[in-house]
């Protein structure tokens, strides 16, 4: 891709941040109605994103990665949110949060992090 081209990616990436209200491009506001992501990987073991591989016989992205005991990340992220943020603004949703009622996974590990820090993590 050409200087030239890049400097208007760029400058258009730089306008939807901006747009968005946000400072980091990785950094996506929760969706209204939505609690805060606990890392449980539910959402991957639902479909894939625009940039996942579906994993048949786990039945979950191939790029769900476990992060510790009980947390899961995408062992692409990085790749992903150094692309420009307009190409991956929506998909994934890194970080907008959880608002499927069916995410028994996620009060799983609420009540596991309760457990284990002694106080109470918001929408469990």
């Amino acid at each position: 891709m050409g200087q030239k081209r890049l400097r208007w990616h760029q400058r258009l990436t730089d306008l939807l941040m901006l747009l968005l209200g946000r400072d980091n491009p990785s950094d996506l506001p929760l969706y209204a109605g939505a609690v805060s992501c606990v890392r449980c990987g539910w959402c991957c073991r639902q479909s894939a994103c625009a940039y996942g591989q579906w994993d048949r016989k786990r039945h979950q992205c191939e790029f769900l990665a476990k992060d510790g005991e009980i947390a899961y990340s995408c062992s692409i992220h990085d790749q992903i949110v150094a692309r420009p943020g307009w190409q991956w603004h929506m998909d994934p949703a890194f970080g907008a949060g959880c608002c499927s009622s069916l995410n028994s996974d996620r009060r799983r590990i609420v009540s596991a992090l309760n457990n284990a820090r002694g106080h109470n993590v918001s929408g469990a």
